[in-house]
């Protein structure tokens, strides 16, 4: 506990400094000054429980400190010390709330009484606040749960619900009509900052409550998740008329602490409490098949017979052409263009899924044409995320589109690369049949992995490497039999087998027949 000596004479403030009894008073610190405007200075600065005043000072006096006091909402009980005992002075101090009037000359065992009594009356007055703040704290938490319970649906029916309030012992009156609001964020603008999650929500209970709530209910608010999503329900007692202006400087103040937070705000109809589970039901149903961006305030009057969509169209040739041709950039920028319009047409979810099924569609049309394998759509995380998140918002669904259509462009760029790698290594095995050649050492020589060179080889010629290899070798080993009298155990060195079972095995496999019935029945 703090007090503040002030008085124009310094000696006296010096000798009550230095005389009270500060263990017995409980005080940890004590302010002097020797006028009203050093001591408003001070006030300004530290927190001060006590004041220790002088009436008669030069310039302004005490009761004038007083005013400033009461007038700046300063906590602070005030002793009066003075000279002179003038009936005004005591009336307007003990009418502007004073709590003792104390004459010089200095008595330090009556001030230490007097100050004793008003240390304890703030002592006690601070225990009380304490009881009364965890009182209300507990209050509010239980109101946050009965809201919570009530819009999803744990507690139903307005009888019920008035029966839950009476067990809480919340002596509230719920019985007026109330509005539903349910704030959308995005869960990762939020929450991305360093600021511990509990400071965020505080801050959009905070804003939420001034705009919607008639008694600043930060109660009122309940949060929770979905997905990438993150919702704010206030029950409100506004008018619905009222919520897209305030709900314009609630974007202005929340824009001020996060990144572009508010992605779309739904309005329930009107009524009586037991219909809050229903309007946040309909509210559900309606933001999950829709996609809402840049804040903008929609009013759900229940659920409204749903019209068959009609599937979104892409150009299909359009599209073929420009994978033909290479045109990345161009195939992009109509797409991202194309499912702008999608969500003008309607915010309906369903119609960007129409959009996803016609690409995919074409696109795998095209890939199977050329004989592109999509393997690579099932293993890529970043394909999987992008897939994930694309129904959410026309910005993820661009994001997915562009990823998809990259990833089948250099699938074909990859694919045209492959063919020159395959041509190379033909001519490498053509050229080194009769050398120690398998599919490791030519995956060195193109700077690709075995697995990689072996599926685009086969893709082009239609057999694996080592099948091919043998076929030029024993094609090789056929024509020398054919014309030559070096021995078999030659022929298969020159061609490349250093072992010559293996060597009859693998001409036997090809021809039908061995070596030595080939050469016996074919030497020209």
């Amino acid at each position: 506990m703090n007090l503040l000596i002030v008085d124009d004479e310094v000696i006296t403030t010096q000798v009550l400094k230095e005389k009270l009894n500060r263990k017995y008073l409980g005080i940890s610190s004590i302010f002097t000054a020797y006028s009203v405007d050093m001591a408003e200075k001070i006030l300004q600065k530290e927190n001060v429980e006590i004041i220790l005043c002088d009436v008669e000072m030069p310039r302004a006096n005490g009761l004038e400190l007083l005013e400033w006091v009461r007038n700046n909402q300063k906590e602070a009980e005030f002793l009066f010390l003075t000279s002179h005992e003038k009936f005004e002075y005591i009336f307007s101090a003990m009418q502007q709330g004073a709590s003792d009037y104390l004459l010089k000359p200095i008595d330090i065992s009556k001030i230490e009484q007097a100050l004793f009594k008003v240390t304890e009356k703030v002592r006690k007055q601070k225990q009380l606040n304490e009881v009364q703040e965890y009182w209300n704290y507990g209050k509010r938490r239980i109101l946050k749960a009965l809201w919570r319970n009530i819009i999803f649906g744990e507690i139903s029916g307005q009888e019920n619900i008035f029966k839950e309030i009476e067990k809480q012992g919340l002596e509230r009156d719920i019985g007026c009509s109330y509005i539903l609001v349910l704030v959308l964020f995005q869960k990762e603008n939020v929450f991305r900052k360093k600021e511990p999650q509990g400071l965020n929500q505080f801050i959009i209970d905070n804003v939420l409550a001034e705009a919607l709530t008639e008694k600043f209910e930060m109660a009122n608010c309940v949060h929770w998740e979905e997905n990438d999503d993150y919702y704010v329900a206030v029950v409100s007692e506004k008018q619905k008329e009222d919520v897209e202006a305030r709900m314009e400087k609630v974007k202005s103040v929340l824009e001020y602490y996060f990144d572009c937070p508010v992605r779309a705000v739904y309005v329930s109809d009107a009524g009586d409490v037991s219909q809050l589970g229903k309007y946040r039901e309909q509210i559900s149903v309606y933001a999950s098949s829709h996609i809402h961006e840049g804040g903008k305030v929609f009013f759900i009057h229940g659920q409204e017979k749903g019209q068959e969509k009609m599937a979104y169209r892409l150009n299909t040739k359009f599209v073929l052409q420009c994978f033909e041709r290479g045109e990345r950039v161009k195939l992009l920028e109509y797409l991202q263009k194309s499912i702008l319009n999608v969500q003008k047409k309607d915010s309906e979810k369903i119609l960007l899924e129409y959009f996803q099924m016609d690409l995919l569609q074409i696109s795998g049309a095209y890939l199977h044409q050329h004989d592109i394998n999509t393997e690579f759509l099932f293993t890529d995380e970043g394909y999987k995320k992008t897939w994930l998140k694309s129904h959410s918002s026309t910005f993820f669904m661009i994001q997915w589109s562009a990823y998809y259509v990259n990833k089948i462009f250099d699938s074909i760029k990859n694919g045209e690369r492959g063919n020159d790698i395959v041509d190379n290594m033909v001519t490498y095995i053509h050229k080194h049949y009769e050398e120690n050649i398998n599919r490791n050492m030519l995956a060195k020589k193109v700077g690709f992995s075995p697995e990689y060179i072996g599926k685009i080889f086969k893709r082009k010629t239609g057999m694996g490497i080592n099948e091919y290899i043998n076929t030029i070798r024993i094609e090789k080993a056929r024509n020398l039999l054919e014309t030559t009298d070096y021995k078999i155990i030659d022929i298969a060195l020159m061609v490349g087998y250093d072992n010559m079972p293996y060597f009859s095995s693998v001409f036997k496999k090809y021809v039908g027949v061995s070596p030595a019935e080939y050469k016996k029945d074919n030497l020209k």
